[in-house]
């Protein structure tokens, strides 16, 4: 457990876990199994029918032996992957710095310096791209390099290094397969092109050494932007050489691109009205959160009323009422959780507006807190409300297991029907809703996740246009 004292090595690993989602979901869903077995034996520990026989010494075994196996197997892959995780940016950077400096070589041959960008030791994408032009001209003109450089710069071994032990490295703990493609891809062409070289010594051997070299050297340029595409935004990230945080001016940059204002009057205009429209959307969508709040409050009580008075009555009650009063206290719940989170995103969206658009208005006023104590205790009211409606579904579940747990006996066919309802229900509810697994880490923020005011992040670096469908 080092690597959890490790800042880097534990964001690498809570990363590879996030990934890994589908193969803790069957763990899960064995374990579901597992547990059923043990809860059914333990319900019908006296009954000798033949599914109790079934289950004892078939499916409660086999399922817990394969739980122990995917369970083993999992934590290994995801340990695997993270070792690598922590490695893949230093491998990599290693391997396009070599290919670099091989470019950079026969660049320096041909008489055309062209060295990777400072505080780098490799190419960006439009460097690489500019070099593999260059190179690609003196090819279609036949031109052979002197191979000064490349024989100064010990090429041929850095070549058999990346033969033999990058290969090694990449082939045992890369993930990624199509980087292990493109890099075997390369490499055939490398070492394909190194011997070229060496015949070129041999002049019996110079004039076919010389047309293998051209064709080799073209295929090496050819294929390495397949593998440099993939890559390098690894290493760039990796290595945090660019920084994806943007502000204010880049803000204003896009969004007021397509408007024209001849002077600063008109523009300063144009931000205060766009404060102002934010401001009062921001507004508007906190009324609506409340408004849809008090909707879903006043659905849910009046099911729970029911529910009770279901309970309470003989002549009324019956299981089939019971499981569809719990089914649709259950829907209203996971509506309104995700009503919610969707009203928190967009309230949140037009506050980051106003934190963007405020400084050259009125200042800073909205990110500033004032406060005459130094720990002041900062609740989000709206983040309670939605912890609240969180625990609702929470609550219905266990009304609903309850039930279950009662009923079973007489309505063994009912509870299963009950759990597939709820289970389809939810899967309708949110499909569509939640597209990505990675979304699911966004709900965790809203949950838990202090707001920063001191810094606004855009995502992935660009304003994108929104779509709304409501």
């Amino acid at each position: 457990m080092e690597w959890w004292e490790d800042p880097f090595s534990r964001k690498i690993r809570l990363r590879e876990f996030k990934r890994l989602w589908y193969l803790w979901l069957i763990d899960v869903l064995i374990f579901i199994v597992v547990v059923s077995s043990i809860c059914f034996l333990i319900i019908s520990i006296d009954a000798k029918t033949p599914l109790n026989i079934t289950v004892s010494s078939i499916i409660l075994p086999a399922s817990l032996s394969i739980l122990i196996n995917t369970i083993t197997n999992h934590v290994k892959k995801w340990n695997d992957n993270s070792e690598w995780g922590e490695r893949e940016v230093v491998v990599y950077r290693d391997i396009i710095e070599t290919f670099t400096k091989i470019l950079v070589s026969f660049h320096r041959d041909y008489g055309n310096p062209l060295e990777p960008q400072m505080l780098r030791g490799f190419y960006d994408l439009n460097m690489l791209s500019n070099s593999i032009q260059v190179l690609q001209v003196f090819i279609k003109e036949e031109r052979i390099p002197q191979f000064n450089n490349y024989r100064l710069l010990n090429i041929s071994e850095l070549v058999d290094k990346l033969s033999i032990q990058y290969t090694s490295i990449l082939s045992n703990n890369c993930t990624h397969s199509a980087v292990n493609l493109y890099y075997m891809i390369i490499m055939t062409h490398l070492i394909k092109l190194d011997e070229a070289v060496k015949q070129n010594e041999n002049p019996p051997l110079m004039e076919q050494a010389n047309h293998d070299i051209l064709i080799q050297l073209n295929n090496y340029l050819a294929s390495l932007p397949f593998l440099y595409r993939i890559v390098y935004p690894i290493v760039e990230k990796g290595m945090k050489l660019e920084t994806m945080t943007h502000d204010i001016n880049y803000y204003r940059s896009k969004m007021f691109e397509n408007i024209t204002a001849a002077n600063v009057e008109e523009r300063t205009n144009m931000v205060k009205n766009a404060l102002d429209r934010a401001w009062d959307t921001r507004n508007f969508e906190i009324n609506l959160y409340w408004k849809r709040a008090a909707y879903f409050w006043a659905f849910n009580t009046t099911i729970a009323i029911a529910y009770y008075h279901v309970l309470t009555n003989v002549s009324i009650q019956t299981p089939l009422t019971s499981i569809v009063l719990l089914l649709l206290g259950f829907v209203c719940s996971v509506a309104w959780f995700l009503s919610n989170i969707a009203s928190k995103h967009w309230q949140e969206n037009w506050e980051n507006h106003i934190k963007l658009l405020e400084d050259t208005i009125h200042g800073r006023l909205y990110k500033t807190t004032v406060c005459d104590y130094e720990y002041a205790i900062k609740p989000s009211v709206s983040r309670l409300n939605l912890k609240i409606s969180l625990f609702v579904i929470l609550a219905w579940i266990t009304i609903g297991v309850s039930l279950a747990l009662s009923i079973y006996e007489n309505y063994p066919v009912g509870v299963w029907i009950m759990c597939g309802c709820a289970i389809l229900i939810l899967f309708i509810l949110c499909w569509g809703e939640i597209r990505r697994p990675k979304e699911l880490y966004n709900i965790k923020q809203l949950l838990f996740d202090n707001k920063s005011y001191d810094e606004l992040h855009i995502y992935s670096g660009t304003i994108e246009d929104v779509k709304i469908n409501e």
